[in-house]
This record gives structure tokens, sequence and C-alpha cells, in this order.
């Protein structure tokens, strides 16, 4: 949907660079999500310097500040830095894990998500653009990412040359 929009657009995922060293997430830690991100961190700063208008990153663990602030540091200076979280309500959630029915959700039970949403909300930032996706289907999601960020919200770093 962006590339309609972006001439050239590269989107990254923290979840997939953690499954090239744990495909079953048997052995999570934070050492192994700390070096996801910033594996992730130098493949957007690469797309950056090839060019690219826009990089969007997903990931839930770059929340806090001192991983935000890891992550953008890898980034080249002139590299706008926007932040957007999907925020959907906790019932959304919980009845997406539900149809999703992946083996490695079942531990998280109504109670558990409903904890981790609330976990979640308390690292975002004052700065940051909030999307409650809720009861958007993905491309809607998209669009709202690109209204966002095209007026300005969730801007956290200007570009420096």
């Amino acid at each position: 949907m962006l590339a309609g929009r972006v001439a050239e657009v590269a989107v990254l995922e923290t979840d997939t660079i953690y499954t090239m060293i744990d495909p079953t997430w048997e052995a999570y830690n934070e050492r192994r999500a700390t070096m996801c991100a910033r594996v992730t961190a130098v493949a957007a700063a690469q797309f950056v310097e090839e060019g690219c208008d826009w990089v969007v990153v997903g990931s839930n663990g770059l929340q806090d500040r001192r991983s935000v602030a890891d992550f953008i540091d890898r980034l080249p200076q002139r590299a706008e830095v926007f932040h957007l979280f999907l925020d959907p309500s906790t019932a959304a959630v919980q009845a997406r894990i539900k149809v999703r029915a992946h083996p490695l959700d079942a531990h998280k039970t109504p109670q558990w998500l409903a904890g981790n949403v609330a976990w979640m909300r308390g690292y975002h930032r004052p700065e940051s653009a909030r999307i409650d996706n809720s009861d958007m289907t993905v491309d809607e999601t998209v669009e709202t990412i690109f209204a966002t960020v095209s007026a300005g919200q969730g801007l956290i770093r200007q570009p420096r040359q």
C-alpha cells in the first residue's frame, strides 16, 4: 500500500530477525532480543543509505526510551524518525490471539493479555503517535500510518546534515 505513495519502501520486523536464530522461540531472552533490534537497525540504516524513502520497522521490543535510543543511534543522522504505536483495545488483542490460535500463544490467557497490553502502554512516549487499530483492516492500518506520518505526528528525531 505504501509503494503507491512512497517511491521505495523497505519493511523490516524484529521478530523475523529473531526467528533466524531461534525459530521456535523456545530460548527467548533479553540478550537475543537486543541483538535482533540492533541487527534490524543496521539493516534499516543500510536501506536509508541505499536511498529508500521510507524504512518501516515493526517491533514489540522497541518501546522503552533506551531501546528506541539505541536503535536510532544506529541510523544515519539524516534519517527522520517517527515513533508510532498500534494500540488496539485489550478486547481486540484477545480476539486476535484467539483467532490466530498459534501454539506459542497457549499461555496467553485473557488475563495475561490484559496485563501485557497495560504493560506495553506504560512504555509509550508522550511524543509518539498512538493508532487505535482495534476495528481496522491491515490496509486501513497502513493508510492511517501513512496519514499520521504525513501529518508529522510521532516525529522523534529531525534529520541532521
